[in-house]
């Protein structure tokens, strides 16, 4: 907001009559409470500076505020009456309304599965699409493709910051780990073979064996000795 003349009382915090308020989004403000000491007619332009984002189209409409301050009629003191309507037309309003076009920009990010060693029938996954850092969509399955994408994902928010995609596995697979590329967005599942369990069956057959060929030595030397006897 600006005053038509630098000798109007303006919001406090204003600089050279110029009062600037910052609005993040589809919100909704209020200009702050000005302060009249004089009786007099007082103009204000109303108007917003295009933003940093370059996909955006930012309304350039123009109201004019006009302040009439007048003695109250009973006498209590000063009263205001405030007109707003936009520049070169008649029509009162109500508020001021900045209708800004935002052109959204949409790319497509696919997720890779990639497979290391483990049995050629490989099982059933499901993925997980985040945007920075947070689940977006819904899970998706693979079954038998290495490879999903999700198309018309908008590349930026409202500000013009781009987000980050990245993906999860829900559940990993038995006998399985998984590993994430750097990009967050291709999965591999590297095969983990499971190791028997040590029963010590080994370990008993040896020594049964052992045995036995100590046992058919002694008995072949005790042979052998009768009959040099």
């Amino acid at each position: 907001m600006k005053s038509d003349n630098p000798d109007y009382p303006m919001p406090a915090g204003s600089v050279d009559g110029v009062y600037s308020m910052i609005i993040t989004g589809a919100n909704t403000v209020k200009l702050p409470e000005i302060k009249y000491s004089s009786l007099g007619v007082y103009t204000y332009t109303i108007y917003q500076e295009p933003g940093s984002n370059k996909l955006a189209s930012y309304d350039d409409t123009r109201y004019n505020l006009v302040v009439y301050v007048t003695n109250a009629e009973d006498g209590s003191g000063l009263e205001t009456t405030v007109i707003l309507y936009k520049l070169g037309e008649t029509e009162k309003y109500d508020g001021v309304v900045f209708e800004n076009e935002y052109e959204k920009e949409t790319i497509d990010v696919t997720a890779t599965k990639v497979w290391v060693s483990g049995p050629p029938v490989k099982p059933v996954i499901q993925l997980q699409l985040y945007r920075d850092g947070e689940a977006y969509g819904e899970v998706v399955e693979l079954d038998g493709v290495t490879s999903y994408t999700w198309q018309d994902l908008d590349k930026t928010d409202a500000e013009g910051k781009e987000y980050v995609y990245t993906v999860q596995e829900t559940v990993v697979p038995n006998d399985y780990e998984v590993s994430y590329s750097e990009d967050g967005l291709t999965v591999t599942n590297t095969w983990v073979k499971a190791e028997l369990p040590k029963t010590g069956m080994g370990s008993s057959t040896s020594l049964l064996v052992t045995g036995m060929g100590l046992l058919m030595v002694t008995v072949y030397l005790g042979f052998k000795r009768r009959r040099d006897d």
